[in-house]
């Protein structure tokens, strides 16, 4: 799929969140550093995301603890 179809699917991916009591979306991102961010910011449980990362991270928990420091 293109990135036309982008903010399709997270309004979509969004509303089967919402519609699931147990379950809040805290936040959405556009691009790779917006997850960063957003994630350090809300500190959430679980991230869902089609967004690819421009540096593929070794570790996604050693990035997000860099960024935190």
């Amino acid at each position: 799929m293109d990135n036309i179809a982008a903010p399709g699917r997270r309004t979509m991916a969004c509303a089967l969140v919402v519609a699931s009591p147990d379950l809040n979306v805290v936040g959405l991102a556009t691009h790779y550093d917006e997850i960063i961010s957003g994630c350090i910011a809300a500190a959430p449980q679980v991230l869902v995301t089609d967004v690819e990362p421009q540096v593929q991270p070794s570790s996604p928990r050693r990035l997000l603890q860099a960024e935190q420091k």
